[in-house]
């Protein structure tokens, strides 16, 4: 049981940093303590129209789970 830490997947439609939008950014997360991962940002996005993140993984058994979120920034 538990998660296949290598499949993680992590996209947001727009940059993040020095990552342009498409890109998976799950290379750039850090485990702070066990089963907690952060991405800090060196630049905070301050203005967005609307955006998608999105977060995939899959479990050691094979099964995967995936959260899309749509959001805007300062409106």
């Amino acid at each position: 049981m538990g998660l296949d830490e290598g499949s993680l997947e992590v996209m947001a439609d727009f940059p993040v940093d020095e990552s342009a939008g498409g890109e998976n950014l799950a290379s750039h997360f850090h485990e702070i303590s066990p089963g907690v991962w952060e991405l800090k940002l060196d630049k905070p996005v301050e203005s967005l129209g609307e955006g998608t993140l999105g977060v995939w993984i899959k479990g050691r058994e094979g099964k995967t789970a995936r959260i899309e979120s749509k959001f805007s920034v300062g409106r």
